[in-house]
């Protein structure tokens, strides 16, 4: 029977030590050229593609940058209105007056978004893309407990929008201008 604890200070005998296989030597440096080549044309290709945006003009907004202040404000809009129509919120305490007031925070939140990104502000299309993500890791959770195809193709339809959403928001994102950080005084 083989031991189960090795005690300290005892080393394996030489007929046990693995020996690295061969030609394993010989591969590290043809691997490290590799990678070097590799990061090489990795870099060069992301300075053309950086050479090649150019900054948003202050009037325009590209496609997907208007879908997500489309969407912003559809979100917002519809919020409201449900709730104000009487739907009944869920998670609601008898008189439901804490849910309005979430309702109305989150939507007064997507309204500031919307009217950040169109005015090219980075920290607004920065957290849409924040609520995005957290939007598509909830769809795509919820696809688990999905009860029926409609709940499934729902869940679905989220994740492919706001998967595209998110995607097409990077480049958008790189041509906005980052304000300049202000110097310590």
């Amino acid at each position: 029977m083989g031991r189960r604890s090795r005690k300290s200070g005892q080393a394996a005998p030489e007929s046990v030590r693995r020996t690295p296989p061969p030609g394993l030597e010989r591969a590290k440096p043809d691997m490290r050229a590799q990678y070097a080549s590799r990061s090489a044309k990795s870099e060069a290709r992301n300075a053309e593609v950086r050479a090649k945006l150019r900054p948003l003009a202050p009037d325009e907004h590209p496609r997907p940058l208007k879908f997500g202040i489309a969407t912003c404000l559809v979100l917002a809009i519809s919020n409201v209105t449900l709730a104000l129509s009487g739907y009944e919120l869920q998670n609601s305490d008898t008189d439901g007056a804490n849910a309005y007031v979430g309702v109305t925070a989150f939507s007064i939140i997507l309204v500031v978004a919307a009217v950040g990104m169109y005015k090219h502000k980075y920290w607004a299309i920065l957290g849409f893309q924040a609520l995005l993500a957290l939007t598509v890791l909830i769809a795509g959770l919820s696809v688990v407990v999905a009860s029926n195809v409609l709940a499934l193709v729902l869940c679905l339809a989220v994740i492919a929008y706001g998967g595209w959403l998110f995607w097409s928001m990077i480049r958008v994102m790189a041509r906005v201008q980052m304000p300049e950080a202000r110097r310590p005084r």
